[in-house]
């Protein structure tokens, strides 16, 4: 049987927006290498807190934010550059969470200043679907160098971060203090291709329907 040429025309476009159709959205959560401030306010610190939890505050009235170490006194400084460190010179374990809530965008340098012995290093994502992990053989490398070490982790598509853990083993191994933190609890997304696409197949079917109907018309009996 013999399709009509119009039919013939459409087919391709059809066929491309069925193949590109956009996939259930799955909740999921991003690391990147870099800063990326989008939907984030710093995270703020009162100076000279001591213990192995200490608590800052996003923006000037927003939620306040526990960092706690399982190995490490805590110590903060506001002045200057904030920044959380320990007493020993050396930050092994550190994780920060909301007192009460989730966020959904963490930003934050992981700073060595030269030092020579960091050790390997693990960033942990509690998030409400599982737990995440990244580390020097992950598709993002979690690794810290002797300088500033920027990173963005991201909840999308209805995921939410509960804690941010970041961990350094080897002896005499740690970096030397965590600064420059941003969190966000608003809602973060990303471009998705499949949107595109999906108006390919939407456009291509309806110009499949305008044409049929068309030809229905003119169509009449003798």
């Amino acid at each position: 049987m013999k399709l009509p040429r119009f039919t013939l025309a459409l087919l391709p476009a059809a066929l491309l927006g069925l193949a590109f159709a956009p996939a259930e959205s799955r909740a999921t959560i991003i690391l990147s290498s870099g800063v990326n401030n989008a939907g984030t306010d710093n995270v703020l610190l009162a100076n000279n807190q001591s213990g192995s939890t200490v608590v800052g505050q996003i923006g000037n009235s927003g939620p306040l934010v526990n960092f706690s170490s399982t190995t490490d006194t805590l110590l903060t400084q506001s002045s200057g550059q904030a920044k959380i460190f320990s007493q020993d010179g050396r930050v092994e374990n550190i994780s920060f969470a909301l007192q009460s809530g989730d966020f959904t965008r963490a930003v934050f340098n992981a700073f060595g200043d030269g030092l020579k012995n960091i050790g390997p290093a693990t960033l942990t994502v509690v998030a409400n679907d599982g737990t995440f992990t990244f580390d020097a053989t992950s598709s993002t490398p979690f690794t810290l160098g002797g300088g500033n070490n920027f990173y963005t982790v991201t909840a999308l598509n209805g995921e939410t971060i509960s804690s941010v853990s970041i961990s350094v083993s080897g002896t005499d191994a740690g970096f030397l203090d965590l600064r420059q933190i941003r969190l966000g609890t608003g809602i973060q997304t990303i471009p998705e291709p499949a949107t595109l696409t999906s108006g390919l197949m939407a456009a291509g079917l309806a110009g499949l329907v305008v044409l049929r109907r068309r030809r229905n018309r003119t169509a009449t009996p003798a």
